[in-house]
């Protein structure tokens, strides 16, 4: 096969070349999600998938903190390709390596002793509250395996490699699937068997991961030159997905809080199988963002706008378009998806009726995520943050305190549709003023108007 040149080959084949692989990537990471959620409510019931929801706001920002070095670090590896500044691309992949490292240990411990305290957070049953101590033990020692390989994952795309991502996190996925069956089913260990498993399946990928890079990539393991301007630069790009995820969990904790003090916990657990779908479409716009990052960034490098564009808008209309069929499945087959995951009757109802009105934002979400993290690939924090923000916290907060007096519970869900919508909106605003972000579009300006 031709090999790639991202500044040269045409645009349909890059995208497809990265975007197919990361399709299936992604398949495989949310059928992970998908198989753990079933398998505990099946297994271990509704308490143990309100439990999960639970701690997600706050799996979220550690996740976050990952994909803030990831994606800062790519980057500026992707536009130092861009300028054949070879030695400086290879010191942002080392850098980005050790700080994720050193982050991924922090967050263990760090979540280990939180552990401890979930019982003044959260408002539960005892049931609920052991399921959630115990699931947070133990799947925090495995925050650093996680963390890596989605910095070995975004790293080997830019190095395109992309099929062998989505061969890795294939069989990451098989080994969570066949850990699930032995540990809860055949062990019966309950919810720590669920944290085990996704655990422990993430650490043959690293290992594969680590291999790979050797053995079959350009990068190079380095112990990294340490500027502080090229930490701060990974820090301060990468930020504005920190700031994404994170008003996410703040918005979900507050979300969850709402449930609980309106419909109780199978609230949470309806919401927690309507999630599942949400999810699914959040991870496929991450994962096309993820494909066309590197493209995106390594033309911006080499100051070709046009393909940028190109890139940009092919993102946007294959995520709407999966967004709509999603929808559509969800508001006729909602009934259906629930009993995957448990056979409470009563939470399958509930699920379904959530599904009516959230099914809704599936359009919008995975176009929002591919803007956000556009401006981000532009050198563009600062306006990828300020997206991020209104997303996911801003207007869901807006939202949540207009809508549910006025609809009763119906206004919970229809509150996060609105968010979307919303952001969309602003969103549109916001590329029309700058579409290859502040910097580069205020340069296209000042040029034009000089040469006037």
């Amino acid at each position: 096969m031709r090999e790639l040149d991202l500044g040269k080959t045409n645009i349909n084949r890059i995208f497809w070349m990265y975007v197919i692989p990361s399709i299936f990537s992604i398949i495989f990471s949310t059928t992970a999600q998908l198989i753990d959620s079933a398998f505990i409510g099946r297994y271990v019931g509704s308490n143990g998938l309100a439990a999960i929801t639970m701690l997600f706001p706050f799996f979220m920002i550690l996740n976050g903190v990952s994909i803030m070095i990831a994606i800062g670090g790519v980057t500026y590896a992707g536009i130092q390709r861009g300028k054949n500044e070879l030695e400086k691309s290879n010191n942002f992949f080392n850098l980005s390596i050790v700080m994720v490292v050193i982050a991924g240990v922090s967050a263990s411990l760090i979540f280990i002793i939180l552990n401890n305290f979930f019982g003044i957070l959260f408002d539960v049953n005892n049931e609920t509250l052991s399921m959630i101590q115990t699931y947070g033990f133990w799947i925090s020692i495995f925050f650093v395996f996680n963390m890596v390989n989605l910095t070995f994952n975004l790293f080997l795309n830019l190095d395109k490699k992309p099929v062998l991502v989505v061969i890795i996190s294939g069989f990451g996925t098989v080994i969570n699937m066949v850990l699930n069956y032995a540990f809860i089913v055949l062990l019966d260990m309950g919810i720590m068997g669920a944290a085990l498993a996704s655990g422990v399946s993430q650490i043959i990928p690293g290992i594969i991961f680590i291999y790979i890079i050797i053995k079959r990539s350009s990068w190079r393991f380095r112990f990294p030159i340490l500027k502080f301007n090229d930490v701060k630069q990974i820090l301060f790009n990468g930020s504005s997905e920190l700031v994404s995820i994170s008003s996410v969990a703040i918005s979900g904790f507050i979300l969850n809080k709402v449930i609980l003090d309106s419909v109780g916990i199978i609230g949470v657990a309806g919401f927690s199988i309507a999630l599942q779908l949400g999810g699914l479409v959040i991870s496929f716009g991450f994962g096309v963002s993820d494909a066309i990052q590197s493209p995106i960034s390594f033309n911006y490098g080499a100051v070709q706008y046009n393909r940028v564009k190109a890139i940009l808008l092919k993102g946007i209309r294959i995520n709407v378009f999966f967004g709509l069929v999603l929808s559509i499945l969800s508001l006729f087959f909602g009934d259906l998806f629930a009993k995957i995951f448990v056979t409470d009757q009563e939470t399958i109802i509930y699920a379904s009726q959530i599904l009516k009105f959230y099914s809704l934002a599936f359009i919008f979400m995975g176009s929002n995520v591919i803007i956000s993290t556009y401006y981000t690939s532009v050198d563009s924090p600062v306006i990828s943050g300020v997206i991020s923000l209104l997303k996911s916290m801003v207007f869901i907060v807006i939202w949540l305190i207009i809508l549910p007096p006025l609809l009763g519970n119906n206004g919970i869900w229809l509150a996060l549709v609105f968010a979307e919508v919303s952001t969309s909106i602003t969103a549109l605003f916001i590329y029309i003023k700058f579409p290859y972000g502040k910097k580069q579009t205020e340069k296209i300006y000042w040029k034009r108007c000089t040469y006037e």
